[in-house]
């Protein structure tokens, strides 16, 4: 029997599910809460937590592999040491421990990669990850040369016909020119023969509502510029927004730490107008380094300065205090 030395007690190690496995290796997807001795290499698909369970900054039981994005983000939210990281090159292979290991886009978050794993003996193993699917996979060389791999572990979150989804440039367009057409009616500019904006190809953009816990969370200090001196307030959370500024209607996105940044940027451009988000967002955005995305291009730390805000899903549900109904304001438009 396996057990945890750091627990003390000797207590049990979890058994380790086979889909976290990569078979005839001492690999680990996505596995970090069955870590334990014995194991060569731990692989990470994406950052969302729900992916990085068990994963804190005194990591050191063994090399994390993932790609760019991934790196830049668990070093910085979740505070990992650089050194035990080790950036996978997009879209080509590399030899870990003997075996040879390519990562190709997942089509989900920023980051997010499938892994292609070739054993010496020939055999293939494929690790989709969170993975959304689109046409260009049928043309992709890695994924071409895996046709008929020994295993594939896929996600199945939205596996069945019922699941008919747009596709994402289409969701994306559509909630931009959504918030554009609904600014235009709070201001007047919107005419009576507007219509509400056709979208029949299907559900909304894939809706993560499965009970994944994820993350919420904001950059390390370091990320986020804090000083040594600001260590004490560290539970200090960013200041509810002042909407002192009058706008006859306010637009609230929600999207986690990483995530919906080309709804962001389409709704940047549709409307002309920088995006409020949490200073602690901002600079997080800044450390990741997305391409094609601006984050002082895009978005503003002066919540007062624009109707269109960027919050936390967690934060929908608790409108209180600064998207709460401002009613006496509403008499005064009337």
């Amino acid at each position: 029997m396996e057990t945890d030395p750091s627990a003390g007690l000797r207590s049990p190690l979890p058994p380790i599910p086979a889909a976290k496995q990569v078979p005839g290796t001492s690999f680990l997807v996505d596995g970090f809460k069955y870590a334990r001795p014995g194991i060569d290499a731990y692989f990470l698909t994406h950052a969302h937590a729900d992916h990085t369970t068990g994963l804190t900054k005194d990591w050191s039981l063994g090399p994390i592999y993932c790609s760019e994005i991934t790196a830049r983000h668990i070093t910085a939210v979740i505070g990992v040491h650089p050194a035990h990281v080790t950036v996978l090159p997009s879209e080509d292979s590399v030899e870990v421990c003997g075996v040879s290991v390519a990562s190709t886009d997942a089509n989900h978050c920023p980051g997010a990669v499938q892994l292609l794993f070739k054993l010496p003996d020939g055999r293939r193993f494929v690790h989709s990850g969170d993975m959304r699917f689109h046409d260009a996979f049928r043309s992709n060389r890695l994924l071409q040369s895996f046709r008929g791999a020994d295993r594939l572990y896929l996600d199945t979150t939205y596996c069945h016909p019922r699941h008919v989804f747009a596709s994402r440039e289409s969701c994306v367009r559509y909630v931009a020119e959504q918030v554009k057409l609904e600014l235009e009616r709070g201001a007047g500019k919107a005419t009576a023969d507007d219509e509400e904006l056709d979208f029949d190809e299907g559900a909304d953009d894939e809706v993560e509502n499965e009970a994944r816990g994820e993350d919420f969370a904001q950059p390390s200090q370091a990320a986020a510029g804090a000083s040594a001196s600001d260590e004490a307030d560290a539970s200090v959370v960013d200041e509810p927004p002042s909407t002192s500024a009058s706008f006859a209607v306010l637009v609230v996105i929600a999207t986690y730490s990483l995530g919906k940044e080309r709804v962001l940027a389409a709704v940047h451009r549709a409307t002309g107008l920088k995006i409020y988000a949490k200073p602690s967002r901002i600079a997080l955005y800044e450390t990741l380094q997305l391409p094609d995305f601006d984050p002082g291009a895009i978005l503003t730390s002066d919540a007062s300065s624009t109707p269109i805000h960027n919050v936390d899903w967690s934060s929908v549900c608790d409108t209180h205090p600064w998207v709460k109904p401002n009613w006496p304001a509403m008499e005064r438009r009337r």
